[in-house]
Order: C-alpha cells, then sequence, then structure tokens
C-alpha cells in the first residue's frame, strides 16, 4: 500500500523525468514536471544511489541482496523468537488488514479469528504452514502470526540454489537496504567508502 503521508523528495542525482536533462534538487526548480510520488515497488528508486550500488556490487557475488514490497506474516514462537515470511510464500487472505494477528486459539477463546471472513483458515492451518518456513535457530511453536501489509522483505539469496538468509521485515526499502549492508556487506568484500 502506498504511503499517503508526503511525496519522496527528488533525487537530486536524476532528473525528473525521462525528458529532462535536469538535475536539481528541489521539483519547484524544474519545468519539465511537479514531484511525483515514488511507486512502494519501485524499490530501487527509493533507496539512497550510493546504497544502491553497493547492493549492486553485493549482487555480484554468490548470494544477492533481495528487497522485495508487499505483504506477509511477522511470526512468533512459544519461545519469544520472531520470523518473517512474506505472501508470495505463504499467503495472506485478503480480508486480513494490516495488524491483524492470529494468535493460538488453544490458549483462550477470545483469540480466535473474531469472526473474520477467513474462509478455510483456522489458526491450527495458518500455524502448520507458517511453521514449515521457520528458521532453523527458531525453537517452539507458532504462538501469533501479525499480518504486515506493504511492508519490506530483505534477505540475501543465491539464485539457482536453496541458499538463503531468513526473510526480515522492514518498513521502508532504505531501511532493508541498510540492513542488508550492514549484516552482509562485509561478505561480499565492500569497504566503507
Amino acid at each position: 500500500m502506498p504511503n499517503e503521508s508526503a511525496p519522496i523528495p527528488a533525487d537530486p542525482n536524476r532528473p525528473h523525468d525521462q525528458s529532462c536533462a535536469r538535475r536539481v534538487v528541489d521539483s519547484a526548480e524544474c519545468d519539465c514536471t511537479k514531484a511525483r510520488e515514488v511507486d512502494p515497488s519501485d524499490v530501487r528508486a527509493l533507496i539512497d544511489p550510493a546504497d544502491v550500488r553497493t547492493l549492486d556490487r553485493m549482487g555480484r557475488g554468490f548470494m544477492r541482496p533481495v528487497i522485495e514490497y508487499g505483504d506477509g506474516w511477522e511470526v512468533e514462537t512459544t519461545r519469544g523468537e520472531s520470523f518473517a515470511v512474506p505472501a508470495d510464500v505463504h499467503p495472506v487472505p485478503d480480508s486480513f488488514p494490516d495488524g491483524f494477528t492470529v494468535q493460538d486459539e488453544s490458549t483462550d477463546d477470545e483469540r480466535e479469528l473474531d469472526g473474520e471472513d477467513t474462509g478455510e483458515y483456522s489458526a491450527a492451518r495458518l500455524f502448520s504452514g507458517l511453521a514449515t518456513y521457520m528458521p532453523d535457530g527458531c525453537s517452539g511453536e507458532v504462538a501469533s502470526a501479525t499480518v504486515r501489509r506493504g511492508a519490506y522483505w530483505a534477505r540475501m539469496s543465491a539464485p539457482g540454489y536453496l541458499d538463503a538468509t531468513d526473510w526480515e521485515v522492514h518498513a521502508s526499502a532504505q531501511s532493508a537496504a541498510d540492513s542488508l549492508i550492514d549484516a552482509h556487506g562485509d561478505d561480499a568484500g565492500e569497504v566503507d567508502e
């Protein structure tokens, strides 16, 4: 879902549109067009250009950075650990709003799906499905799953192989990029510029 707050500021290193060759700090200075909001799924446009270059360099290695925009689940276990599962891995029903939490229905009756139009979903079925994506470092049973809509999902992945880090969920593309660079930039031979 697009951020309804304010338009993204113009990037001083990029023209405002394809027909404009001027590079300006404020779109009001450019006659070609007014500032436009950036589509949240256009991840590269939302990340600092220097970080995009760093991610591109990191992508030349075996493990490549992946940042996707979309929906998914933020999952908590009975041992207080958490992990993330994007919707393209395990779907989120359209009727579940952002922030909707499904909790273990066996612990207390108010934790059921509270009359939501869930189709064939039940907490037990959902938790069983999400448990298959629990990372090796996590333990316990799935205790709750919270819907995250319009989030940025990040990890390192080796195309063509099963090698990948755990998914992380972030509120912004820049936060996702920063996390990948901080955690894996040195692995790719990155040095601070």
